[in-house]
């Protein structure tokens, strides 16, 4: 009795626990299908004519983090597939954050129920420009 109560409790504690960002993927022909539980979102990058490193760091219910990174501006987009579900923005590197959840700041919280984008807007060429006056 006690083995298929443990039995019961472990599959129901597995329905909840998943693994909540999987990626980063180069959005081109060799981006695998969007796993089941799971959306894919986009991470374009603007403000930059070169690479350069921003991310956007969230938080899931759980309390863990996760910290979603791109550098190509001219190139083809990451993407990572984000487990359904609520993430809280924890912080942003270099950059600010426009999605399909509007913007996004530190403290922001946003549900994933579907695909979208990210687009981190780098704010290193700001930087230089106001360095250099």
């Amino acid at each position: 009795m006690k083995r298929t109560f443990f039995l019961i409790l472990l599959f129901f504690c597995a329905l909840f626990v998943k693994a909540d960002v999987l990626g980063p993927y180069t959005m081109d022909s060799n981006v695998p299908p969007t796993p089941t539980g799971y959306a894919r979102v986009v991470l374009p990058i603007g403000g930059a004519d070169a690479s350069v490193a921003v991310s956007i760091t969230v938080c899931d219910e759980s309390g863990q983090q996760y910290v979603l990174r791109t550098t190509t501006p001219n190139a083809a987009p990451y993407c990572y597939f984000l487990a359904y579900g609520v993430y809280r923005v924890v912080a942003l590197e270099d950059c600010t954050a426009q999605s399909n959840w509007g913007a996004l700041t530190v403290g922001t919280i946003f549900e994933v129920t579907g695909g979208g984008y990210i687009s981190l807007n780098a704010e290193f060429n700001l930087q230089m420009q106001q360095n250099s006056d």
